[in-house]
């Protein structure tokens, strides 16, 4: 959170001076514990949806605390054994723990599905994405989709989505974070393990497998 704060104070004090300082504390909190609370009014962070370091700083928070404490814990652990050169990134990767690898599967598959499919939809919304450049609609595709499991901030009107929009958000919003996060929603994890479950069933395997457990 201070990390994150730091990084945002240069543009909250270039638009609000002093009181930029608090502002950056406040949304940087906010953003690490899904909390969606914003100060800047009925528009949240649409005045921002064109500067790459406040949607990726505040994204990446986001990101942070929605993965949850325990998969933080493996990757500090993986990260620094592979600076020491103790274990190789593919062996390393494979002593994650099950619920480590579905966790970043299922969220790097949400984020990326989301990704796309807010861009695909949205591409000609005038009223959100349609009068802005490639990488700023592409920007603003992945804040959204990051932004919906849970966190409410937004840089693009909600009101103005399409309908199918809306109810992918609500999708979203549904499955939420990961366990021991910061995060609401069904948690990936409970989602992963319900389709994995109706994936061996309709395979007609006795047993729920994953990374051959």
């Amino acid at each position: 959170e201070l990390i994150g704060a730091l990084f945002m104070m240069p543009v909250f004090c270039h638009d609000f001076r002093l009181r930029g300082i608090w502002m950056a504390i406040f949304h940087s909190v906010s953003a690490f514990c899904n909390a969606g609370v914003d100060l800047l009014g009925d528009s949240s962070f649409a005045m921002y949806a064109d500067d790459v370091l406040i949607n990726t700083v505040t994204a990446f928070l986001i990101i942070a605390g929605g993965i949850g404490f325990m998969v933080w814990r493996e990757l500090v652990a993986f990260i620094k054994k592979a600076a020491k050169k103790e274990t190789g990134i593919r062996q390393g990767l494979r002593k994650l723990s099950l619920h480590t690898k579905l966790v970043l599967l299922m969220t790097i598959s949400l984020l990326l599905g989301g990704t796309l499919f807010f861009f695909i939809v949205e591409y000609n919304n005038p009223n959100t994405l349609g009068s802005m450049g490639f990488f700023q609609k592409l920007m603003a595709s992945f804040f959204q989709s990051v932004t919906t499991r849970t966190a409410g901030f937004f840089t693009v009107s909600h009101d103005q989505l399409r309908e199918v929009s809306r109810l992918f958000s609500c999708f979203l919003m549904y499955i939420g974070g990961s366990p021991v996060g910061t995060a609401g929603g069904v948690k990936t994890v409970t989602v992963a393990v319900v389709l994995l479950s109706c994936g061996s069933i309709l395979a007609g395997h006795e047993d729920t497998e994953c990374f051959r457990r």
